[in-house]
Order: structure tokens, then C-alpha cells, then sequence
């Protein structure tokens, strides 16, 4: 379990700059708070900075005849001036080997185009295809006095239309 959260929020802010990983409210209630368990991570310091982050949520997977404990891999991350120096996969096989002892069976993932490599050739991970990207557009309409949101959806490179204007 991640008990240095600031340290991880500092690295995460400054390899994803997300807002989310400003200060360590996300963090608390993704690895401690979580109704379906804790984390399991693992972390690379030197000098007292937090340099990469890799960790696990539970992610429990339901099949027609019991529960399976899963987990979900998210927040892989490694200072730039240490990439490609295998900490990536070393910090992944430690956390997958901390996870286990724990009783998770296995560990799922999605990764952006730069993380995809590792996790298939250095992790083993199966790639079972790209996400498909749908995009909402949420119009509102006075009906009745109110206001209603219309919904149009389309696939990545469709023409997306909502209430005839090109958007």
C-alpha cells in the first residue's frame, strides 16, 4: 500500500500534468479508500525523490460462477531522465509478485501508445485491440419550460451532427 502519497502525486503531476494529481485527495481514495480494497504498488526513490510509481487497484471480475480477484494496473510512471533503463518492467514484475502474495490472479490494463510495448513484450500482456473512440455531444433544447440535453454520438472520423449544425 502506498503510504508516500504526496511524493507519488509530485511524480505523477510532473509526467502527466493532470489535475487530478494535484495534491493527493485522488490518490487517498484510489489506493486507501476504495470499496474494493487497497493498492498494491511499488516505488523507485533517489535522493529522496519519488522517480517512477507502478501500482495495482482491485478490480474484481464477476464470471457466472464466482467472483475473480483481479486487479487493474493505472498511474505507471517514470521520470523522463530514467526511461529505458528497465525500471519499468522491474517495478511491474515486483508489484505483480507483491500482488499475487496478496491473492490477486491477475492484472488487466490499458495503455496509452507509448506504454503499449512494454506492457506486450516486456510484461506479457495479450493486446486484444485498440479502444474504438465514440464521442457525445450533449445539445440543450427548451422543452416545456425546461431545458433537455440531446445526445448525438459518433465514431472517430464520422460526421457528427446535432439538430442539423455541423459540429
Amino acid at each position: 500500500m502506498t503510504s508516500n502519497l504526496s511524493d507519488v502525486a509530485r511524480l505523477l503531476d510532473h509526467v502527466f500534468k493532470l489535475p487530478k494529481y494535484n495534491g493527493t485527495e485522488y490518490l487517498d481514495w484510489l489506493y486507501h479508500r476504495d470499496p474494493a480494497g487497497t493498492d498494491v504498488s511499488v516505488d523507485y526513490f533517489e535522493a529522496n525523490t519519488c522517480k517512477a510509481h507502478y501500482a495495482v487497484v482491485p478490480a474484481p471480475y464477476h464470471s457466472a460462477f464466482k467472483k475473480l480477484p483481479f486487479s487493474l494496473s493505472l498511474n505507471t510512471a517514470v521520470a523522463p531522465d530514467l526511461r529505458l533503463k528497465g525500471l519499468f518492467s522491474r517495478l511491474a514484475e515486483d508489484c505483480y509478485a507483491k500482488a499475487a502474495e496478496r491473492g490477486i490472479a491477475a492484472v488487466t490494463g490499458v495503455a496509452n501508445a507509448n506504454s503499449t510495448p512494454g506492457f506486450t513484450k516486456r510484461l506479457g500482456f495479450t493486446l486484444v485491440g485498440p479502444l474504438p473512440v465514440k464521442i457525445g455531444i450533449a445539445g440543450m433544447r427548451r422543452h416545456n419550460g425546461f431545458f433537455r440535453s440531446e445526445m448525438t454520438t459518433g465514431q472517430s472520423g464520422e460526421e457528427v451532427r446535432d439538430n442539423g449544425m455541423k459540429c
